[in-house]
């Protein structure tokens, strides 16, 4: 930088450079006293969570000792406190005055520095019973209502879904309603329908069905497979010809007196079964015009178990 000799004193530029140099060094201090401050601000925050209030610390605290220094030498003092009047009783049991002013007072520091530290110590110990309990699967005593309820609604959601699946896709329970299966199943029998069988395989002769009365009707009917697609079938004199030929089976409960559609040849489809009630003489089923053929894609699925009355629990032929 230029000056002018004649203008500028050279003790006034020097003056000036040490004005800065102070003043550097008085905000450098500043920062750093403001720095201590905060510091020991924090520490006494931390000393008064512990129960230590700053009387209790002294000026010193922050600055000149840390807060591990006047803890520790706090519990020596307070070591010290509790020594002396022990020594003292025992080198002068006569003076009494003096060891019993100074006993309490050791005592007295001694149960204050126990109960500030108490709610630290409670706090952490009531963090380990919530591990424990949380451990156990124990309800913590703050339990959330809400979790709880939302557990609960989302329980009851997937129970719900399950259920559906199952009676959708699985299987589902029907009662049986009249006589037109005796005497292989009874009014009032509880079943179990499989609706797997079919999705995988095709009906065989003799199964028991479920299938609707008509196409989108909440009546169900069951009865017995007789004819298979392509089969032609006929009755004639109570008996059952398929593709002209006796039919050996023993589940009609009598002769059938009535062959209704069936007294001519009735031939079925490539996904059609001819069905009949085992109570062939009291039972709506291929026979009549109303029932006729039923086709694969109607089949709710197969009565594979009597669930009840429990005396006749067990699978249905």
């Amino acid at each position: 930088m230029l000056f002018d000799d004649e203008k500028t004193d050279y003790d006034d530029i020097i003056a000036s450079g040490a004005d800065k140099e102070i003043s550097r060094a008085e905000k450098k201090a500043a920062k750093k006293a403001l720095k201590e401050d905060k510091k020991r601000e924090k520490m006494l925050r931390e000393a008064e969570k512990l129960g230590f209030t700053p009387d209790m610390l002294g000026e010193d605290f922050g600055r000149e000792q840390s807060l591990d220094e006047i803890l520790k030498g706090y519990d020596e003092k307070n070591k010290a406190s509790e020594e002396t009047p022990k020594a003292e009783s025992e080198e002068k049991p006569d003076e009494k005055s003096d060891e019993k002013s100074e006993e309490p007072a050791a005592v007295s520091s001694e149960s204050t520095s126990e109960e500030e530290v108490k709610p630290e110590e409670s706090e952490e110990e009531e963090k380990k019973k919530r591990k424990r309990r949380h451990k156990k699967g124990e309800r913590d005593p703050q339990f959330n209502v809400v979790k709880e309820l939302l557990n609960t609604v989302v329980y009851m959601g997937v129970v719900i879904l399950l259920a559906f699946l199952i009676v959708t896709f699985v299987g589902q329970k029907v009662v049986v309603s009249g006589q037109s299966m005796e005497s292989t199943l009874q009014n009032e029998d509880s079943l179990w329908v499989d609706k797997l069988s079919y999705t995988f395989g095709e009906p065989e002769r003799f199964d028991v069905i479920v299938f609707p009365y008509k196409k989108g009707s909440d009546i169900l009917f069951i009865k017995r497979v007789i004819g298979l697609p392509g089969e032609t079938v006929q009755i004639q004199d109570g008996n059952i010809y398929i593709n002209g030929e006796l039919l050996e089976e023993n589940y009609g409960l009598e002769t059938i007196n009535d062959p209704g559609i069936a007294g001519s040849k009735v031939t079925l489809a490539h996904d059609e079964y001819f069905v009949l009630g085992d109570n062939r003489n009291n039972s709506n089923d291929s026979r009549r015009s109303d029932v006729g053929n039923i086709k694969k894609e109607d089949i709710i699925g197969k009565a594979v178990f009597r669930i009840a009355p429990i005396g006749k629990f067990g699978k249905i032929k």
